[in-house]
């Protein structure tokens, strides 16, 4: 192999090594933003210590733990390491079983339920507060987001509670 061939080489694989560089830091600081997010909000210590753990896992149907999850998987992945309470697999028999409340009375672990396919009850997340609750979304994995979002707000269908 000629020198120059050698030096082209080295200098294609010197770069795809800083640019994979690049994007593992950009990764690091954008978990930090959803971390700081989670660490604003005013509730139990525990509950913010486990969501934490979660955030930024990636979506992943039927999945259950930190290599993939879906939203039914993440909400009893908590309730089982917060509460000690283990809960129905899906969100359908989330929705069915739980006490229904008014989201004006929603409270930390609460869960929120929305139907996004025109079927009924087709995914769960749990209630902060201020407005937050934390689910596993389809196209972000693990994540913080708004009830006040006018995009969430067309698909929501209510609270629920389960004696924790």
């Amino acid at each position: 192999m000629k020198k120059s061939s050698h030096f082209f080489l080295l200098f294609l694989v010197s770069l795809l090594v800083l640019s994979s560089c690049r994007v593992h830091k950009a990764n690091h600081v954008k978990s930090k933003t959803k971390s700081n997010q989670l660490q604003d909000l005013p509730i139990n210590k525990d509950l913010k210590k486990e969501i934490d753990r979660w955030l930024g896992t990636p979506y992943k149907y039927g999945g259950n733990d930190n290599k993939g999850v879906d939203c039914s998987g993440f909400v009893n992945a908590i309730y089982q390491s917060v509460y000690n309470l283990p809960l129905p697999r899906s969100s359908k028999e989330m929705y069915s079983k739980c006490l229904k409340i008014k989201t004006t009375d929603l409270k930390e672990g609460d869960l929120v339920f929305f139907d996004y396919n025109g079927k009924g009850i087709s995914h769960v997340g749990i209630y902060l507060k201020d407005d937050k609750y934390a689910h596993a979304s389809s196209s972000k994995g693990v994540v913080i987001s708004s009830l006040s979002n006018d995009y969430t707000r067309k698909y929501y269908v209510g609270g629920g509670r389960f004696k924790k």
